[in-house]
């Protein structure tokens, strides 16, 4: 028997602070070590995620529980394992027996009591504990281990247990939700610990924004808290990214590992073999997770097969420095980011960093360019390819930036290139034309290569879709003094959107279509059709912009000419498009009709390409707004809007908003007219630019009239029903209208118009409008130029409040006026 015997009934240590944001972690693991039939857990976690400090809370919350004790073994201060078992005799208070080993004097203690005992930090005697663990629990039917460690014992009796970060909240969360968050709990009361007058309410934001920076571990938060006594929390916040320097200064009596985060991931990574340390450091410099395939490429090295990684992350995963997530069935790695922070100091101290961005870089290059064809190719395809290529955004952001420090600018523009339908998608032009803006640039740009035609053709993509005056003009200040040289290339596409007076003036540009030319010359010098045929249908798309018909038609024919050469539907619907578009310009609404039909029927053959087919239904909704066929149009325009929400097309929803808009103010429907601008005004305002000039003129024909109709109050309300509305609710908001059919009503004429408000050449020509004249035929009836002729409408439409001129048109057939 031994010579003595445990005299208390536990030795924990008081609790003086309480445990936070852990109330259902700590009921959840009671519950699974009192009912695991192996009788051992294992709670595991990256170190500072708060395993102690929750399997204490466990113990003392027991201790009824256990009749013969609950005792704490802490085994972080040995080195030798030998002492292990002699560690845990001396803290049940016995005594060794001379001759007979220590582990046989605890069995025969153990066996016939009910206790628990505590294993806490057994990860730098991992083997050890196990083989102690298994020992003890095949002879001791009454005991229960609970066990802490940075990874698993592997033994057959054990249940693990992985201790999560605290939960983080949600920045759109309002401030008192925030306060309730786990994680700004935390930050809270321990910079009240500090500091007693720390403003909790009016500092919310700011803390929850350290939080989630710090990805909720808990030791993070503790040591930001801390700091309050010589930093405000906008200081905290603002020096994060160096957040292993800053995380200092714990209790002086925590053990040393837990005093500062270096500390404590100093004594992970002392723990890892050769291996693991390469590929520990490699993965600092994926931003946000990553997949398998990633990482294999990345991480793979002179030391380290392809192979080999998987489990080398697995056995970091065990080990609490690599996070592993399932998302849609497939497996996605990442690094917390203090612990991020901690292994890029590591992977730059030794030399490696800029190797591995370089396989970082080249990995998301190919990654990129294997998706260019789906993207291009539209439907479902595109779709998946896009989506593909959100998820891995992060990271390719990261190779940009690489590409632009180490001045690769052919892998660049290869990758920025790629991206063209995810930054339309997204909403993000301005950020697209700045990565591209940076990477024409760099020396070896100007090459005529196919990376370079693919770059052109997304730049000027991206500005026909999404540019206007004002918003190109302050972004082309914005990107002058980043971009010294950027007047002869990136600045030309945001020229295209303009009049030539305005590049003129704006730029002092002899010509505003030099750059989609040059990228129709790259792709046509580097053979790729597919680029040479987007070049030409966004040359006619911004022909159209310009109100430069002649050309726009020319450039159309040619675009639809070689992408039925050569079978591409996708350039073939957007060419349909454009020819469509050419038409609407000069009043042919019959042929504009006839191409915009055309255009669909061809993107609906793509599979499913909601995008393509979204924005060719808004401009049917044009034409039936123009040629009068509103029920038509009002049709089309619905179900561009619902294709474009199905697909997050946030540009196409509000453009079609606004033409719907325009559709009820005909109608004199006023308050729904604005409650529908309201909506398109509150997808706006996360657009970068925002409306389009030739929008904004649309808008302002009816708008005056609208307000002025309903008085200033009602404006007011409709307007505001708008900016909160769903965007999911907006569908049923637009079919729900009883009134009868649009296209049966007059259109309401303003009160304050007469014939008087217009000079004589304007009634000549409403009256043309009024049979159905188009800009061409109206000009050579007259004998001016169809610029003048559109010119004189546009007048017309202005000062008679009106949306259209199949509205002038009939309005001029009432009053009489004679051609």
């Amino acid at each position: 028997m031994p010579g003595g015997s445990a005299k208390q009934h536990h030795n924990l240590p008081a609790h003086r602070v309480r445990l936070i944001g852990r109330e259902l972690d700590l009921a959840a693991a009671q519950q699974a070590l009192l009912t695991t039939e192996g009788r051992l857990l294992t709670l595991t976690g990256t170190g500072g995620c708060g395993k102690t400090r929750l399997a204490l809370e466990m113990a003392s919350s027991l201790l009824e529980v256990f009749p013969d004790g609950v005792w704490l073994v802490e085994l972080s201060p040995l080195s030798d394992p030998s002492l292990v078992p002699l560690t845990v005799i001396s803290v049940l208070g016995l005594h060794e027996q001379h001759g007979e080993p220590a582990l046989q004097t605890l069995v025969a203690w153990i066996s016939g009591r009910r206790l628990l005992l505590l294993l806490d930090n057994c990860e730098h005697l991992v083997d050890t504990c196990a083989q102690f663990a298994e020992a003890l629990l095949d002879a001791c039917p009454n005991l229960r281990l609970l066990a802490t460690s940075r990874e698993p014992l592997r033994i057959t009796a054990e249940l693990t247990w992985r201790v999560p970060s605290l939960a983080v909240p949600d920045l759109q969360a309002s401030p008192a939700e925030l306060l309730r968050t786990p994680a700004v709990q935390l930050f809270l009361e321990r910079a009240q610990a500090v500091q007693a007058d720390f403003p909790a309410a009016g500092r919310a934001r700011t803390v929850a924004q350290i939080c989630i920076q710090l990805d909720g571990l808990p030791l993070a938060i503790e040591l930001a808290a801390a700091r309050v006594r010589t930093l405000g929390v906008e200081d905290i916040l603002s020096h994060l990214d160096d957040s292993i320097r800053l995380l200092v200064g714990g209790r002086r009596t925590a053990p040393t590992r837990q005093q500062t985060l270096r500390a404590t991931l100093d004594w992970s990574y002392g723990l890892l073999s050769t291996e693991e340390r390469a590929v520990f450091g490699c993965m600092a410099v994926f931003a946000g997770d990553c997949s398998l395939d990633a990482a294999e490429a990345v991480c793979a090295d002179d030391g380290v097969a392809p192979s080999d990684v998987l489990d080398l992350l697995e056995r970091l995963v065990d080990k609490s420095l690599v996070v592993m997530q399932e998302r849609d069935g497939h497996a996605r790695f990442r690094l917390l980011e203090p612990v991020r922070q901690y292994a890029h100091e590591r992977l730059s101290a030794d030399g490696e960093l800029n190797l591995v961005r370089r396989r970082h870089a080249l990995y998301y290059v190919a990654y990129g360019d294997a998706r260019h064809n789906e993207t291009n190719r539209g439907g479902a395809r595109r779709q998946a390819a896009t989506a593909e290529l959100g998820r891995e955004y992060s990271n390719v952001r990261t190779a940009l930036a690489w590409c632009v420090d180490a001045g690769e600018s052919q892998l660049g523009l290869l990758l920025a290139g790629s991206l063209l339908f995810l930054w339309q998608i997204q909403g993000s032009a301005n950020e697209g034309f700045g990565w591209l803006g940076q990477l024409f640039e760099l020396p070896g740009a100007e090459a005529p290569t196919a990376a370079r035609a693919r770059a052109l053709v997304a730049a000027a993509h991206l500005a026909w879709v999404r540019g206007d005056f004002n918003a190109g003009r302050s972004f082309c200040q914005e990107a002058l003094p980043l971009t010294r040289r950027l007047a002869d290339r990136l600045l030309e596409y945001l020229a295209l959107l303009f009049t030539s007076n305005h590049a003129q003036s704006l730029l002092d540009l002899p010509t505003a279509v030099h750059a989609a030319q040059e990228a129709l010359a790259c792709a046509r010098a580097a053979a790729d059709r597919v680029g040479e045929g987007q070049a030409l249908q966004v040359l006619a798309q911004h022909a159209c912009d310009r109100a430069d018909y002649p050309a726009g038609e020319t450039l159309a024919a040619e675009a639809l000419r070689l992408a039925r050469i050569e079978e591409d539907g996708w350039n073939e619907g957007w060419a349909l498009m454009a020819n469509g578009r050419v038409a609407l310009g000069v009043g042919d609404y019959q042929q504009a009709q006839t191409f915009l039909e055309a255009g669909l029927a061809v993107a609906r053959q793509q599979g499913e390409p909601s995008f393509l087919t979204a924005w060719t239904l808004c401009r049917l909704g044009e034409v039936g707004i123009a040629s009068g066929q509103l029920d038509r149009a009002r049709e089309w325009l619905l179900n561009s809007f619902e294709l474009a929400h199905k697909d997050g097309e946030r540009y196409a929803m509000a453009l079609t908003l606004d033409r719907l808009a325009a559709l009820e103010a005909m109608s004199a429907r006023f308050a729904r007219a604005l409650s529908l601008t309201g909506v398109a005004d509150a997808l706006y305002a996360r657009l970068v630019p925002p409306r389009g000039l030739s929008d904004h003129d649309t808008l302002e024909r009816w708008l005056p009239a609208a307000r002025n109709r309903l008085g200033t109050a009602a404006a007011d309300r409709a307007w505001a029903d708008g900016q909160a509305m769903a965007l999911k609710d907006v569908v049923a908001f637009i079919r729900e209208s009883k009134e009868s059919s649009l296209s049966a009503r007059v259109p309401t004429v303003p009160d304050s118009a007469s014939l008087a408000g217009l000079t004589a050449r304007e009634q000549e020509v409403a009256a043309l409008l009024a049979h159905g004249l188009t800009n061409r035929q109206i000009a050579e009836r007259l004998v001016v130029t169809e610029r003048t002729a559109a010119a004189h409408v546009e007048h017309i439409l202005d000062k008679l409040g009106f949306a259209s001129r199949h509205q002038v048109g009939a309005w001029a057939a009432e009053h009489g006026p004679s051609a």
